[in-house]
């Protein structure tokens, strides 16, 4: 559909497509056409896809040719530029000018907007070439992510900035969502493509490194004995790790005071260098005090039972003359003789259990106690 009066393409009169973030102080070319690429009388399609330097809000885009023999009987010039957008199918009137052979559109653009521009001229009866601007997806994705092994799973989300269009995705776990949720170290790739003109396409790559978390415990006794102090480990140790513990102390050992019977509970938190932590906790009982102190007439007598070293001590006002040791059934199990109002009696070989320790003062007397054994 060409006229027979139209001037036949030349070289040097190719058309280009050019940005500009300066104001249109500098312009920069970003896709050229020759006449060797445009076939006449069809559509021809081609797409451009918009440079990172040119992502930005201030951008300002130009068709523009160069030079050419004439304007209006050019079988290769332009005379009309229609810009049309692609996400909701309006319009739009661009700057243009016309000076010096050169047809010039100039487009104030953004980042959330595409094109179809189309350049007609008067020597065809139908468009010249259809140029879609549209910008490769641009992806929030952090470049590596470090997490502990007990934050997993770590969400990673490829959804890009711009969501005037739709996208698909394509990760190398098979995943085809915008989001994978990922429980392991290793590197994960997602290909983006975007619904705009052919399909351009984003891959970014992100490497996820996992640590490992201390296991953290606490060393020390699980029964104590009112009035008793402890101490009691946290682990592991080394100068990579801090503690805090329940009490509010921060090293890696506390002293305990045991106060009141019944149970307490001891609870620290290890953290490495990599700010991963664990925590432990230590249930402690707490027995009544083992002093115990009976009168008997004339005598008064102390009994006083170490746990730690599985040792009785009595004390009376009258010399004992013999102590016996018997399980609660009534078996006999020892015997000791005596004259002095002091004596030890240890108890270590006896294995755990409950004892009945009776004395036999010299002056007839008797009084009895009983003691649990348990492990320590």
């Amino acid at each position: 559909a060409t006229q027979s009066n139209c001037n036949r393409p030349e070289q040097g009169e190719d058309v280009t497509v050019e940005y500009s973030v300066d104001g249109g102080i500098t312009w920069n070319e970003i896709y050229r056409v020759g006449i060797q690429t445009q076939a006449t009388g069809v559509f021809v399609y081609h797409y451009v896809e918009l440079p990172f330097p040119a992502r930005v809000n201030n951008l300002l885009l130009r068709i523009v040719q160069h030079a050419h023999s004439d304007a209006l009987n050019d079988l290769w010039a332009l005379d009309m530029v229609q810009v049309h957008t692609l996400t909701d199918s309006m319009w739009l009137s661009p700057q243009l000018a016309q000076a010096d052979s050169q047809y010039i559109a100039i487009i104030q653009s953004d980042t959330t907007i595409y094109y179809h521009v189309f350049l007609n001229n008067s020597c065809h009866d139908i468009d010249t070439f259809n140029v879609s601007l549209a910008p490769t997806p641009q992806l929030t994705l952090p470049r590596d992510t470090a997490a502990c092994d007990k934050q997993l799973p770590i969400i990673l989300d490829a959804t890009p900035i711009d969501q005037s269009v739709t996208y698909t995705y394509q990760w190398n776990t098979g995943a085809t969502t915008p989001q994978i949720a990922v429980n392991q170290a290793g590197t994960y790739i997602v290909i983006v493509t975007s619904s705009i003109g052919q399909a351009c396409t984003t891959i970014d790559t992100v490497d996820v490194i996992v640590h490992q978390s201390p296991v953290a415990s606490i060393n020390g006794p699980v029964l104590l004995y009112v009035g008793d102090v402890d101490t009691f480990y946290a682990q592991p140790t080394g100068p990579e790790y801090s503690y805090y513990w329940n009490t509010g102390a921060t090293t890696e050992y506390l002293v305990y005071h045991a106060q009141q019977q019944g149970t307490d509970t001891l609870w620290v938190i290890v953290t490495d260098q990599n700010n991963c932590s664990d925590t432990a906790t230590h249930i402690i009982g707490i027995m009544p005090d083992t002093t115990v102190a009976t009168t008997v007439p004339s005598a008064k007598i102390l009994f006083r039972y170490n746990h730690k070293t599985a040792t009785l001590v009595i004390q009376s006002d009258s010399p004992i003359k013999q102590i016996a040791i018997a399980t609660m059934d009534g078996k006999l199990l020892t015997i000791r003789q005596g004259a002095s109002k002091e004596a030890i009696v240890p108890l270590s070989n006896l294995p755990q259990g409950v004892y009945h320790i009776k004395l036999l003062l010299s002056t007839g007397q008797t009084a009895s106690y009983k003691i649990v054994k348990v492990a320590h």
